[in-house]
């Protein structure tokens, strides 16, 4: 059959029928081949038989009538019904022989998602994510993490300052204030809601804060003290379960409808923390333990080597398939500790990659994470490593000017404050001559 033409002709597609002996099973394949004739019109033809009887081609003819295309390209086939039979398992057969080189293959993704051209492809996200995991594409992009500093003892943050470290903003607020959620996030929404909120535990192995840390307290229009929001602040079971609850319907208002939630606690506290997403509408999914490298040592009896954190969405409002963790993740995540020498500047430290998990399941890259409590920044620095961008509140001065100077060491950017446009350090100037 050397040398025979390969004329293209549009026919009625009524015109053709299924080969009724077809070994291809390609149910699955249809919609994704619909989406490609969709974008890309009829790039290849349908081979059939003069009698209509379609030789290869039997997933397009059934995308083009998904598509409700009346008129499709072929090609006739001039050789003997044997050999018909033969060439259209040859050219099923012949794709099975090929493979992909998946870096190659990854690269090219990654360039059609950025310009967020996936339609028609055949890939989605989620198996994008996956291979570049598998292939280690999507390790965090070079950032030269100094670790938490030191936060000063004359802070040149103030409260109601709001700070645009590049792709990220940390507002020196309270997250539980609406108003002051609203300046963070402005028109963002957030696709991850991630947080490590105080404990309200005291670090000395039992249930009260200790006098020397403690900081004065917030009084709400009820009377009610709910304290100053910090590490070790606990009053009782009532204003301690309002302040979870607070913080969690300050913070899903600017969340996406089926955003995951992960909240950190301490186990004492866990009940509180179960009260307040029953009140928020939030269901408890799973929990996650983060099994420490080492033990902190307390007055308890056993070194406490975990912390648990709550992870879960609003009831009936589950992520996305692709928007998941893998099948294969577990609830228990063994990772070490930040090595901090020795320093113990925030009680709850965080390794980056305690943040970086959910950041790489739940997000795609340019999408928002929300931290109502940024401590000492590690939810940021995870975000600037993963391309991500981060909102984080934080009512600490001292903090966040410790979590700014990280992200300026970290990426030799300079932080501007928002409405002035002056770097923190010409603003540290100016505040330390008043």
């Amino acid at each position: 059959m050397e040398g025979t033409s390969c004329q293209i002709e549009w026919v009625e597609r009524q015109r053709l029928s299924p080969n009724p002996a077809n070994p291809r099973l390609n149910d699955e394949a249809v919609p994704h081949v619909a989406a490609s004739i969709k974008r890309f019109g009829w790039q290849v033809p349908i081979v059939a038989k003069r009698s209509g009887e379609v030789i290869a081609g039997h997933t397009r003819l059934r995308a083009a009538e998904q598509l409700g295309h009346d008129r499709v390209p072929v090609i006739w086939f001039e050789g003997s019904d044997l050999d018909a039979t033969a060439f259209g398992i040859a050219e099923n057969r012949s794709s099975t022989f090929a493979a992909w080189d998946e870096p190659a293959l990854a690269k090219l993704l990654q360039e059609l998602r950025a310009e967020d051209a996936l339609e028609g492809v055949g890939f989605s996200d989620s198996e994008i994510d996956t291979l570049l995991r598998e292939l280690e594409l999507d390790e965090p992009r070079t950032v030269d993490d100094p670790g938490e500093q030191e936060p000063p003892a004359e802070p040149v943050t103030r409260l109601g300052d709001l700070w645009i470290l590049g792709d990220h903003r940390l507002h020196c607020g309270d997250s539980t204030n609406a108003e002051h959620m609203e300046r963070l996030m402005g028109d963002d929404v957030a696709q991850l809601l991630a947080t490590d909120p105080p404990y309200l535990v005291s670090y000395r192995g039992d249930n009260h804060p200790s006098e020397h840390h403690r900081k004065a307290g917030r009084v709400t229009g009820e009377g009610k003290q709910l304290g100053n929001k910090h590490w070790d602040d606990y009053i009782d079971p009532e204003s301690s379960v309002e302040f979870f609850a607070a913080l969690l319907r300050v913070a899903l208002k600017h969340c996406t409808e089926r955003v995951p939630v992960y909240q950190w606690h301490a186990t004492r506290r866990q009940a509180l923390v179960e009260d307040a997403w029953k009140q928020n509408g939030l269901l408890l999914h799973q929990t996650i333990i983060w099994a420490k490298s080492r033990g902190v040592l307390t007055r308890s009896m056993y070194l406490w080597a975990h912390e648990p954190c709550f992870f879960g969405w609003r009831q009936g409002f589950m992520p996305e398939k692709d928007r998941r963790p893998p099948p294969s993740e577990r609830t228990v995540w063994e990772i070490a500790q930040p090595d901090e020498g020795g320093r113990a500047i925030h009680p709850t430290a965080k390794a980056l990659e305690i943040f970086e998990r959910p950041i790489r399941y739940h997000t795609r890259p340019g999408e928002i994470v929300l931290e109502p409590f940024n401590g000492s920044g590690s939810q940021m620095i995870a975000a600037e490593r993963l391309g991500r961008r981060c909102r984080s509140m934080e009512l600490s001065p001292a903090f966040v000017d410790a979590a700014l100077l990280r992200w300026e060491k970290a990426t030799g950017r300079q932080a501007v404050l928002d409405g002035d446009g002056r770097t923190f350090a010409e603003i540290a100037k100016e505040r330390a001559s008043c």
